[in-house]
């Protein structure tokens, strides 16, 4: 899937994040079945959850890899609530800012003003927890040179495809 420039990959259920042609909301896709999450990834989450940077109680069920080329962006949003929290993103290839506000200023084309800005540095895991991002915006500028985030969720049950079956790998 493209979209803001960047390439996405999506493991564990499929969402769109625009309204679509016909109307339809952005959300999960409940009748798409998705791949399952590699097991790369699933050592991920666990090495998160049995290192103390997750909760026990949010075992991560959705991943997403968004690669960024030059001059690609992630313009300012507030996270689905399709998805409960906590959520992290795990940040590869080069150091970047992720900026946050309650009101993110358009200042050019994917150049974005914010209250506070977080340097990820490579390798490193940005955690997004209570409702933090129920009131503020994220964003990251266009970058300069590839980047690659690996974000993981938790789906809200209610709102899980329909034919979704829960990993046996991933539970702790």
């Amino acid at each position: 899937m493209h979209g803001k420039g960047q390439v996405t990959i999506q493991f564990g259920c499929c969402y769109h994040y625009a309204v679509e042609k016909n109307g339809i909301p952005p959300g999960m896709l409940r009748n798409v079945i998705a791949d399952p999450i590699p097991n790369l990834f699933k050592i991920m989450i666990k090495r998160l959850i049995t290192s103390h940077v997750l909760p026990i109680n949010c075992v991560h069920d959705n991943c997403i890899i968004n690669i960024y080329e030059p001059s690609d962006c992630i313009p300012p949003h507030i996270a689905s609530h399709d998805f409960v929290k906590s959520f992290s993103i795990v940040s590869f290839l080069r150091e970047c800012n992720i900026m946050f506000g309650h009101k993110l200023e358009i200042v050019g084309s994917g150049e974005f003003i914010g209250s506070a800005s977080i340097s990820l540095p490579v390798e490193s895991v940005l955690v997004l927890n209570g409702n933090g991002d129920d009131l503020a915006k994220h964003c990251i500028s266009t970058v300069s040179c590839k980047r690659i985030y690996v974000t993981f969720r938790k789906m809200d049950k209610a709102k899980r495809p329909h034919n979704f079956k829960l990993d046996l790998d991933l539970q702790i």
